[in-house]
């Protein structure tokens, strides 16, 4: 099943998302418990467009593993694209509660801010994103 994942995201990479999509989902299939195969396939469904099934998957992932912090920087990404700002900023909190040094949920967090007008929080947010890129983490 990881073979299927890792393939599925090369294809991503490469653009190629109907076989990104569908090896996402035969990892799905093989181990409907593997919750980095449900955040692969709901990035190729928002990529697609299709908001509705990435949210679902983003969920799923969530559901199966509520200490995952990328299914919901993810899903903060999703609502942070459709300007549900207050949702986005929910998750990137509990993202960056869970893991604290997920470089993305703070520079994903600070374009929120950025976007609610709260420049302070934005810069913070931005400092410290750098400050972990800069150690390595």
């Amino acid at each position: 099943m990881a073979a299927f994942h890792n393939r599925g995201a090369v294809y991503t990479d490469q653009g190629k998302l109907e076989q990104a999509l569908a090896d996402f989902s035969k990892a799905i299939e093989l181990n409907p418990q593997y919750t980095s195969a449900y955040i692969g396939r709901g990035s190729v469904y928002y990529n697609q467009g299709k908001l509705e099934q990435a949210l679902a998957n983003f969920n799923k992932a969530i559901e199966l593993d509520p200490r995952y912090a990328l299914a919901y920087n993810k899903r903060g990404w999703l609502y942070a694209n459709q300007n549900k700002w207050e949702q986005a900023l929910a998750d990137y909190n509990k993202a960056i509660e869970l893991d604290p040094k997920l470089v993305l949920a703070y520079g994903n967090r600070g374009v929120v801010y950025q976007r609610l007008g709260d420049q302070a929080k934005a810069r913070r947010d931005f400092q410290k994103a750098d400050e972990l890129k800069r150690a390595g983490r």
